[in-house]
């Protein structure tokens, strides 16, 4: 409230209105409900336990076998870092900011599909995707024109 100078209940709502925000980022980038505890691993309820107990709890956490760092779970990550380094790039690029396409990345081979209206839109995205960081190839299913039929 005083950083933003706004009332309480502007404040409630600001709030109230990131946490539909990052609700939807959830399920758009990751394909989890973030309100839905099962979703995490680990659930603290801070407020039944201090910020020194979470952190601590947090801490014996890490050392248990199920959260060490694996190599899959690390390119699981960087694949999902390159998807949104893509998307980043794209919605930079005003001509592709809103295209309807879908990204998969296995191992920085990124794979586009989905419908553009243009040649051009599709080389666009094509040429964009390829020089972001992390990408090693792409491969282009992105069809010219709607695929759905009258």
């Amino acid at each position: 409230m005083k950083n933003k100078g706004i009332s309480r209940e502007q404040a409630i709502d600001h709030i109230q209105e990131m946490d539909k925000d990052r609700a939807h980022w959830g399920r758009a980038v990751w394909g989890v409900e973030v309100n839905d505890p099962a979703s995490f691993d680990l659930v603290i309820n801070l407020d039944n336990i201090s910020v020194q107990g979470a952190v601590e709890i947090i801490a014996r956490a890490l050392e248990q076998e199920a959260f060490q760092d694996r190599d899959e779970d690390r390119q699981t990550f960087e694949d999902a870092l390159t998807i949104a380094r893509v998307w980043a790039a794209l919605t930079r690029n005003k001509p592709t900011r809103t295209v309807r396409i879908q990204l998969e990345c296995l191992n920085g081979h990124v794979t586009i599909n989905g419908d553009v209206g243009s040649h051009k839109m599709m080389g666009a995205v094509v040429s964009i995707a390829e020089q972001v960081e992390g990408v090693q190839s792409v491969t282009n299913t992105i069809s010219v024109g709607s695929s759905w039929l009258w």
